[in-house]
């Protein structure tokens, strides 16, 4: 039996299944890695280069303030 087939095959045993798929684990710290990269390249960016994508310094300071758990607020 392959590894993939351990976690998703019928337990034969009386143990409790887990309940919360790993792999939504995976994809949560994943997403949250993205969001923190973003901000963190949205802070670097000049003002002349947040004009150009339609930005103002004061909305990117809000943005890069939030925790990486909390997802970005599109217009």
């Amino acid at each position: 039996m392959s590894a993939l087939e351990s976690i998703f095959a019928p337990s034969c045993t009386n143990q409790p299944r887990v309940t919360f798929p790993r792999w939504n684990l995976v994809r949560l710290v994943l997403q949250w890695m993205a969001v923190a990269r973003s901000r963190r390249e949205l802070a670097s960016l000049t003002d002349d280069q947040l004009k150009d994508i339609g930005l103002k310094r004061s909305e990117v300071l809000v943005e890069i303030e939030k925790p990486f758990w909390q997802g970005p607020n599109f217009r």
